[in-house]
Parts: C-alpha cells; sequence; structure tokens
C-alpha cells in the first residue's frame, strides 16, 4: 500500500457523507494541526510522501 500511495496510485471512498456535517474535529486534534503548521512553516521537512 505505501509505495502505490507514494507515486499516487491510491482512491478514497466515502462511505455515508451525510455524517460528515455531524461529526466535529476534537480540540486536541485541531490544537495538533496547528502545532504542525506552525512547526512546518518554520521548519524543513523531509517528507517524500503524504506518510500513509
Amino acid at each position: 500500500m505505501s509505495n502505490h500511495a507514494s507515486v499516487g496510485f491510491v482512491i478514497s471512498i466515502l462511505e455515508h457523507p451525510e455524517k460528515i456535517d455531524k461529526t466535529s474535529i476534537p480540540d486536541s486534534l485541531s490544537q495538533t494541526c496547528r502545532g504542525w503548521n506552525d512547526f512546518s512553516n518554520t521548519n524543513f521537512v523531509d517528507e517524500i510522501d503524504s506518510g500513509l
């Protein structure tokens, strides 16, 4: 899987899209994303793919 994803051969299937609006993002996840954005905007991040 990881080799395929790193070169773009991946598909995502969304089941029950109507449930997305009913979910909430936990505060801890929002905080982690803000922290990562702050870090990656000021530091070099050596990533070759999405990490899947």
